[in-house]
């Protein structure tokens, strides 16, 4: 008998006002960065890694990468 593969499991989501918030913030200001979202509501920039990552997974936003951003 073949032994089954654990189920990569889907981050936990927070409170889901932060996620609704999130991207509320996102589509009135799709060029906001991480760190801009963050503060602006109140979590720290691991916390919201932690959402854009659930969030992305889950297929309801989509995150850009900015490796050509002259801010970085």
């Amino acid at each position: 008998m073949a032994k089954q593969q654990p189920k990569k499991s889907l981050p936990k989501i927070q409170h889901p006002d932060t996620h609704i918030k999130l991207m509320d913030l996102g589509n009135k200001n799709p060029d906001i960065s991480q760190r801009e979202l963050a503060s602006e509501l109140g979590i720290s920039l691991g916390s919201m890694h932690y959402c854009l990552k659930a969030l992305t997974q889950r297929g309801w936003i989509k995150v850009a990468n900015f490796k050509r951003n002259p801010n970085k």
